[in-house]
């Protein structure tokens, strides 16, 4: 729990070292609601910290943060997003957030792996955009091995010069 961490690195700061002093002076930090509760938990009266924070991880449900996206989330965000048109530098942005906030906790908690990441990232742009970027990743990279997906910096590389919002031909453009 982020709230765990903080107190233990604040604990640090102020040289807060025994379990006591650790289990006791968290509550000064909590609703009155969560001070009654831990003050009920067996770990709180005979003050252990490595127990105390067993105990508040598992009634908050903890794990639930490490069990937060599944690679089918990432799944559902490329299917729905391969039908969203990518016309701006802002729709783009849009998708990177989204892609990143899945694939990105999915990748920095070993749930995919990197050519996963790289594949779905991919399959997530829009089909008239995604042919785009592709003649222009092909023709600066013509000897890329296509049975791998694309490196995704230079696919953010080549989006972002072909959305770029100053082009020297935008404002001649017709819709």
């Amino acid at each position: 729990l982020p709230f765990l961490h903080f107190y233990e690195r604040l604990c640090q700061k102020h040289n807060v070292t025994t379990d006591h002093d650790k289990v006791r002076s968290i509550t000064q930090y909590c609703s009155r609601a969560v001070h009654k509760f831990m003050e009920g938990l067996a770990s709180y009266q005979a003050p252990s910290w490595n127990d105390f924070t067993r105990d508040i991880k598992k009634y908050y449900e903890a794990d639930k943060d490490s069990k937060r996206y599944a690679t089918s989330d990432l799944q559902r965000l490329s299917q729905r997003s391969r039908t969203k048109a990518i016309k701006t530098l802002k729709a783009w942005n849009r998708y990177m957030r989204d892609f990143i906030r899945i694939g990105g906790w999915l990748m920095q908690n070993n749930h995919i792996t990197d050519r996963d990441y790289k594949y779905y990232f991919w399959m997530g742009i829009n089909e008239d955009f995604c042919e785009k970027v592709e003649s222009r990743l092909v023709a600066r990279l013509p000897n890329h091995d296509m049975s791998t997906p694309f490196e995704v910096a230079d696919v953010i590389k080549v989006a972002e010069s072909l959305l770029h919002p100053r082009r020297f031909d935008q404002d001649r453009l017709v819709s």
